[in-house]
């Protein structure tokens, strides 16, 4: 991104079409900020944001291809280009059905993938009760992000490359949805209250959203919720690894039980 002065009162901006997507983002965030704030003036930010985020979506729906180069020429090389132009023509949607709602809405888990801002990739896991998802509208999704190990790769990660991809899984009835979208952290998040025991609220602004041939799903039968998830009115517990000497004389701290 490059600024420079033009006259008074006006900058020019100069923005790659890369950063863009982090650019509405991190705007996102400092509108609902500024709309938290009696008395401030949010809706030229929120004019402007709307106008990045319309300008973001149209040079997607110009982009020549869903893929990349690479897995073009791969497609070519097992002769499988024209089924993949199919899929994405008949599955690929930039927003949520009711079907992909209600898949969302009752999962209990999903597999996150981030990548930092040199391009090296990480994947967690991401637990809670069913529901623990919120789909705010057919673009949107939040989730808290609970007390874990303290690294923060993922939304370390997102700070410095807010592009995600989303994969829910049902390893009971064997289907999976994918989602890639654009993220973004905030600790004072509306939602935040709806989680007991959350640190941040994460939203994704969703891009691509399309299901996954299941045949390879193996399945398995859900023994037992976990009892760390935090839950409104009850201790949790603390695991086993945070009682360790090595862990616990440096843990902060909050990081005892947490009554949510």
């Amino acid at each position: 991104m490059r600024l420079a002065w033009e006259r008074p009162g006006v900058v020019r901006m100069t923005v790659k079409v890369s950063e863009l997507a982090a650019l509405v983002a991190g705007a996102r965030v400092a509108a609902r900020a500024l709309a938290a704030e009696p008395g401030e003036p949010a809706e030229e930010l929120a004019r402007l944001v709307d106008g990045f985020d319309q300008a973001s979506r149209q040079l997607h729906a110009t982009t020549p291809s869903f893929f990349g180069e690479a897995s073009s020429s791969l497609q070519r090389r097992f002769g499988t280009e024209a089924l993949a132009g199919r899929i994405v023509d008949r599955f690929v949607k930039d927003h949520l059905e009711e079907s992909d709602r209600a898949f969302i809405e009752r999962a209990d888990m999903f597999f996150l993938a981030t990548a930092d801002g040199d391009g090296r990739p990480t994947c967690s896991h991401k637990g809670g009760d069913p529901g623990f998802v919120t789909v705010v509208d057919e673009r949107t999704i939040a989730f808290p992000s609970y007390d874990g190990n303290g690294m923060y790769l993922s939304w370390g990660n997102v700070l410095a490359n807010p592009e995600v991809g989303l994969l829910f899984i049902d390893l009971e009835r064997g289907h999976r949805l994918r989602c890639h979208g654009t993220a973004t952290i905030d600790g004072a998040d509306p939602l935040l209250a709806a989680y007991p025991g959350a640190q941040l609220i994460v939203r994704v602004q969703l891009r691509d959203v399309f299901p996954n041939c299941p045949r390879y799903i193996h399945r398995y039968t859900k023994v037992e919720a976990s009892p760390y998830v935090p839950r409104a009115g009850r201790t949790v517990p603390v695991p086993d690894w945070k009682q360790e000497p090595w862990a616990a004389e440096v843990l902060p701290p909050a990081q005892g039980e947490i009554d949510a």
